[in-house]
């Protein structure tokens, strides 16, 4: 009898400590997934009229409904949060918890996706442009990485329209017609051929860009062109160049500590979000710029296409200003170029053919 006593004793305390043992276990299970709801901040220094905005609320009611209320985004447009040039800083310090922005707002922060803009011209619709943005991030580390050293979880990356240069009183058809002409710009690879070209390349905020016009400060400028339109600055202008300057990269991203503290299965929302949310925003934007090529059409701006000469000069600035700069400069850092100009390439390739006439942004 005292032996049996004892192994039930011995019995009991095992099934007490296995007990615990999941108690706890279940707690960080619950942990993992639990009902606590966030609220979360997202900064946008554009409208929210813009084409990408209607993505980006559609995602933010997505991420709220699949999440069950748990997980709601806030977007602040307008730059309510954050000037446009401090977006990405802001959301980095925790001032926001995540943001819309461009690479060329922020040229300091990313040395290697720069070269994207050295393929403007084999770029012809904003899906096709997307898809070799989210294959490059999705499989190369170095691209990839720019966002994580900055803090960033990369949540959607698209292209956005062709960089167009608009000009009030002239066409410009030769090198010789940029010769000291103050040209408003943004991106440093258009920055680089135009001071190559012998222009005055002049920095600009967005919300310049009609005043400047307006105020006869800047006689053109070289900008993405779905600004012309948000800012209404092609009621200014008389000359369109229909040539692919550049294209510019857009991303959304999330502060790399507050998405650390999300639950896994809030987590996994967001992750599984990626693709729609890239190919949503590029959608609304190429769709939208097709419409707004037909209004510029009909509103008397004369649409030209870059002359043979001008293309040659244009062509051989972009390999000797931009290109070659960034080859060394990923060399120095031992970083394989090739395989980043590769896998853009491919894809752009692979995109133009899922992508044909019915995206095109000048038809």
């Amino acid at each position: 009898m005292k032996k049996s006593k004892k192994i039930s004793i011995v019995i009991l305390s095992i099934v007490m400590v296995m007990g615990m043992t999941f108690g706890i276990s279940g707690c960080g299970s619950t942990n993992e997934s639990s009902d606590e709801t966030f609220d979360l901040t997202m900064t946008v220094h554009s409208a929210s009229t813009t084409a990408y905005a209607k993505a980006l609320d559609e995602w933010a009611a997505e991420m709220s409904e699949k999440s069950d209320g748990r997980l709601n985004i806030d977007i602040s447009y307008g730059g309510t949060i954050a000037a446009a040039e401090n977006t990405v800083d802001v959301t980095v310090d925790g001032g926001a918890d995540l943001c819309w922005s461009t690479v060329p707002l922020n040229n300091s922060k990313f040395k290697y996706i720069n070269v994207f803009s050295c393929f403007g011209e084999d770029i012809t619709n904003s899906m096709s442009a997307t898809k070799a943005l989210v294959d490059l991030v999705k499989n190369n580390k170095d691209i990839a990485g720019e966002y994580e050293k900055l803090g960033l979880k990369l949540v959607g990356i698209h292209a956005l329209t062709p960089n167009a240069l608009c000009s009030v009183d002239k066409k410009f058809q030769s090198t010789e017609d940029f010769n000291g002409v103050s040209v408003m710009a943004i991106s440093s690879a258009n920055i680089a051929v135009l001071e190559g070209l012998g222009a005055a390349p002049q920095g600009i905020v967005t919300t310049d860009l009609y005043e400047n016009f307006s105020k006869n400060v800047s006689d053109a400028s070289l900008v993405d062109a779905s600004l012309y339109e948000s800012t209404s600055s092609y009621e200014q202008v008389n000359y369109w160049c229909t040539y692919n300057f550049s294209t510019c990269v857009s991303f959304i991203a999330m502060n790399q500590g507050v998405y650390d503290s999300l639950p896994s299965d809030l987590r996994e929302i967001i992750d599984s979000s990626f693709d729609d949310l890239s190919y949503s925003c590029a959608e609304y934007v190429n769709s939208n710029f097709q419409k707004f090529v037909g209004k510029i059409r009909e509103s008397g701006i004369e649409m030209y296409d870059i002359s043979d000469d001008l293309l040659v000069d244009v062509e051989d600035l972009i390999n000797t200003e931009v290109y070659g700069p960034w080859e060394k400069m990923c060399k120095e850092d031992g970083v394989d170029a090739a395989a980043i100009t590769d896998s853009i390439e491919k894809s752009l390739k692979a995109g133009n053919k899922e992508y044909g006439e019915e995206y095109t942004w000048y038809k």
